[in-house]
């Protein structure tokens, strides 16, 4: 009788343990099926990154473009507030394509930088003083021997950003204005004696009748 209780006991323990077992796993698959939306969009943002990465974009944090990684050329700035919008977004993304599709060469040449600051932090006071920025813009710095020599705030953005293209064209256009500007013509010459006949020409004959 008492093999029998041994072998009754061992029977049930063994039930016992694959009954939790089963039951271990039937909870990790739950587990793992409520935290699989928050996996999914980890990876998506880490796709993000490897390819503004790839891109050669130059991305610096909010709050630390105080000044431009290039010294002749072209920065491109996205400026942005501590509350971001959908439409603020949609600017950012929009003026980072804008800049990674038509400037890819500029960017690895150090002619063009992308760079994000933060104006309602300290480091990003010199774009609410300068540049009078006080809502999300892109703010576009012609850089000249290390310091600012022409800048323009494009705040036409706000109008475009729900025609893509049309927005990233713009952006593009004010960007090559200030990459390459128009060269100035050379003065005429006021010199009147240039405009007087050489003195040793001859004179004309006179008509035959």
């Amino acid at each position: 009788m008492e093999l029998k209780n041994a072998v009754a006991v061992c029977f049930i323990s063994l039930f016992a343990a694959t009954l939790v077992v089963l039951i271990a796993r039937a909870l990790d698959i739950q587990a793992a099926s409520k935290i699989q939306p928050e996996l999914q969009k980890i990876s998506a943002d880490l796709e993000a990154l490897r390819e503004q990465i790839s891109g050669g974009s130059i991305s610096v944090k909010a709050g630390n473009a105080s000044t431009s990684t290039v010294s002749d050329g072209l920065a491109v700035y996205y400026a942005h507030g501590n509350v971001r919008c959908p439409t603020c977004e949609a600017i950012e993304s929009q003026a980072h394509q804008a800049v990674t599709s038509g400037f890819a060469d500029e960017l690895k040449n150090g002619k063009v930088s992308w760079e994000m600051v933060n104006y309602e932090e300290p480091a990003g006071k010199r774009f609410r003083d300068e540049y009078g920025v006080h809502m999300a813009t892109v703010v576009l710095v012609r850089m000249k021997n290390g310091k600012p020599d022409e800048w323009k705030r494009l705040d036409e953005v706000w109008g475009l950003y729900t025609d893509k293209p049309e927005c990233i064209k713009f952006i593009q256009a004010e960007m090559r204005k200030l990459l390459e500007p128009a060269a100035q013509p050379e003065p005429e010459s006021s010199n009147s004696e240039a405009q007087e006949p050489p003195a040793d020409l001859p004179l004309p004959l006179p008509a035959i009748k």
